[in-house]
């Protein structure tokens, strides 16, 4: 669908929720995020930032965040630890679709 729609609607409820270029859908929500450190750090108090929450942790030197929304206030939490690799990965349309379609926006809590 990502490669053939020019708009997508997601309905919750029988409420359109959101409407939008599939592209866009699919940069404006969640993000995974794997950071690796250079050395062990406890990056908890940073994780517990808005939009920010802690999937897992690899070990000491590595955890797996999931971001809503924009980076900026991960990005500047992060440039106080040794970060030696970050991936991001968009989640794809069908997943944004489940989380729409499921789950509340941040205007419905």
């Amino acid at each position: 669908m990502e490669a053939i729609a020019e708009r997508v609607a997601i309905i919750r409820r029988g409420v359109i929720v959101e409407e939008a270029e599939p592209g866009r859908l699919v940069n404006m929500a969640l993000r995974r995020i794997r950071v690796r450190f250079r050395h062990p750090v406890d990056p908890e108090p940073r994780a517990h930032l808005d939009g920010v929450a802690l999937l897992s942790r690899d070990d000491d030197s590595g955890v797996t965040l999931q971001v809503e929304g924009e980076m900026d206030g991960l990005i500047k939490a992060l440039a106080a630890f040794p970060v030696s690799d970050l991936q991001t990965e968009h989640h794809s349309l069908e997943e944004v679709f489940l989380t729409y379609s499921t789950g509340e926006k941040k205007e419905d809590r």
